[in-house]
């Protein structure tokens, strides 16, 4: 599955040596203390299995998102999540690998964008009131930008792309999975329950965070899976798992009732169909079809009603019903963060503080409680870095549009090509959603930053092997 290794060493000892001699001194130097002994004893050999193979270490970041609402390891107050812990060993790993010239990032303009993002929120911190929501908040765009990076170098192999994008697929399947052992055991909080029907929140513990993880997957996993594959491309297998967990993780999409990522998805294929031509074009045009006829079954009774209700009211003096309490709920958010931004034009209110600065910036007596966050990405940076931060996300999201866009017309083979169309799928998904929600989440902010890295990286060179075979798909 590894293929060969991502960075050879010159050492006579083989990897499962090392992997075993950091495992024994790590015990002995925190003297089998539970639980900082197993989670020093993990990471230390995280970190020997990134020096070793970095495209695997990445593919474990990406597993661990749909996981890491399982549970989390217990240090002190707090508590250390699978993708925290696997995070930390890349970026140390990778670190080793700098200093011995097996790794030389790169700052490509996605990774600017990332860094004007941050920048914009840490100058925010002038009207911070709580800097431990702020530090939050920086650290999420941080870790983000930072993982973006790594994997722009690590996956220039093909080999490690291949990892990403099974991993990517059995994410999928397993937060699926649990999705619909919840529906059909109606096992989820009453709020969920939309016509009877339990709405899929599977690891995310919101269904609109389990759609937004999905857009940021499926798109991928249906290109590579209807774009026809160069007769002399390796692991052909790759294909079949990618439409198995698209198929899978497409019902999940569908159980999670979610509009913000029903217009992602379809505003994905729309894409995906614009750009990929031919075959691709018919095959997204027949996904597009099943979709639409999906509103026929009971399922779309509910998607039709939850749609029509995300209208915006047309005037302050709609009666709150059952019905409209969502939509007039996602419109009070939206006129408080505006509100922010409006009276903190320059700075914002501060990074990580929507909540705290909520109920002075909303005149609507039936929503005071916050959410979380805008209900809208734009207005959210917008409301916590003033205007700065709004024009940071436009900018990002323009970015990332251009640069897979650049790699569609830049690809060597078609598999490249089912990659590239894929992220930028993803891409759009992201930006459409963002209009009603806040996606920077739950780890969802690494997701998108190793779908974006997969593209970014095939126009990038191997530093100490070979250069990339046109049909080498890894």
């Amino acid at each position: 599955m590894i293929g060969r290794l991502e960075h050879s060493l010159a050492t006579p000892l083989p990897a499962w040596l090392y992997l075993l001699l950091t495992a024994v001194v790590t015990e002995l130097l925190v003297g089998l203390a539970w639980p900082l002994g197993a989670l020093l004893v993990l990471t230390s050999s995280l970190v020997i299995i990134g020096i070793l193979w970095p495209g695997a270490i990445v593919a474990l970041v990406v597993l661990s998102i749909p996981i890491q609402g399982l549970g989390s390891i217990g240090v002190g107050t707090g508590g250390v999540t699978a993708t925290r812990m696997i995070v930390g060993a890349l970026i140390v790993s990778y670190l080793v690998n700098i200093a011995t010239g097996r790794a030389r990032p790169r700052l490509v303009p996605v990774a600017w964008a990332h860094g004007l993002v941050v920048g914009v929120l840490v100058a925010s911190i002038v009207n911070v009131i709580e800097p431990g929501l702020w530090a939050s908040e920086i650290y999420r765009w941080g870790i983000a930008g930072v993982v973006f990076v790594v994997a722009d170098d690590v996956l220039q192999r093909p080999s490690a792309r291949v990892l990403v994008i099974f991993a990517t697929g059995l994410g999928v399947i397993l937060a699926s999975v649990v999705g619909f052992m919840q529906v059909i055991h109606n096992a989820g909080p009453p709020s969920y329950v939309t016509g009877g029907v339990l709405r899929a929140y599977s690891t995310f513990g919101a269904p609109n965070a389990f759609a937004a993880y999905l857009e940021l997957s499926l798109p991928l996993l249906a290109a590579l899976s209807v774009v026809r594959w160069d007769t002399v491309a390796r692991h052909r297998w790759l294909r079949w798992w990618c439409a198995s967990a698209a198929l899978i993780g497409g019902i999940a999409l569908l159980l999670t009732q979610s509009r913000g990522g029903f217009l992602g998805i379809v505003a994905a294929l729309f894409f995906l169909a614009l750009a990929g031509g031919g075959r691709v074009r018919v095959t997204t045009l027949v996904l597009c079809v099943g979709l639409s006829t999906t509103l026929l079954l009971p399922i779309g009774d509910r998607f039709q009603q939850r749609s029509t209700s995300l209208a915006i009211p047309s005037s302050s003096l709609v009666e709150v019903t059952p019905e409209n309490w969502a939509n007039l709920e996602r419109t009070a958010h939206w006129g408080a963060g505006l509100r922010m931004a409006a009276n903190y034009p320059l700075s914002g209110v501060g990074a990580g503080h929507f909540n705290v600065r909520f109920r002075e910036h909303t005149p609507v007596w039936q929503f005071r409680i916050p959410q979380g966050h805008a209900h809208n990405g734009y207005i959210h940076m917008g409301a916590q870095a003033g205007y700065p931060g709004l024009m940071a996300m436009v900018l990002f999201t323009a970015t990332l549009l251009v640069a897979m866009s650049r790699g569609v017309a830049r690809a060597r083979s078609r598999q490249e090509r089912a990659v590239a169309l894929g992220s930028l799928g993803i891409v759009v998904a992201f930006s459409v959603h963002s209009i009603v929600d806040y996606l920077n989440v739950l780890s969802l902010g690494l997701q998108l930053a190793v779908m974006v890295a997969l593209v970014t990286a095939m126009s990038g060179r191997v530093v100490n092997g070979p250069k990339l075979n046109p049909t080498d798909t890894g």
